[in-house]
């Protein structure tokens, strides 16, 4: 077994890492090598971005909307 995965899209604004910290390489499907890594995994995209666009996603709620006052026993 190889490790490696096919994946639609992905969108990451890190290094992708494996068990052991080594980058792993970010392949598409037409060749395109947007990341060479030094890891035995590859990622293999169809698509692939350094950032998301979340601009359709419903907003995020605060924690502070969920934060409550710690007891004091």
């Amino acid at each position: 077994m190889t490790g490696d995965s096919t994946v639609t899209n992905l969108y990451t604004e890190g290094t992708i890492t494996d068990a052991n910290g080594n980058s792993v390489s970010i392949i598409g499907t037409d060749g395109t090598v947007y990341v060479r890594g030094n890891s035995s995994y590859t990622i293999t995209v169809n698509s692939y971005s350094t950032t998301a666009d979340f601009s359709g996603a419903s907003e995020a709620d605060s924690w502070s909307n969920h934060e409550v006052a710690k007891p004091e026993v």
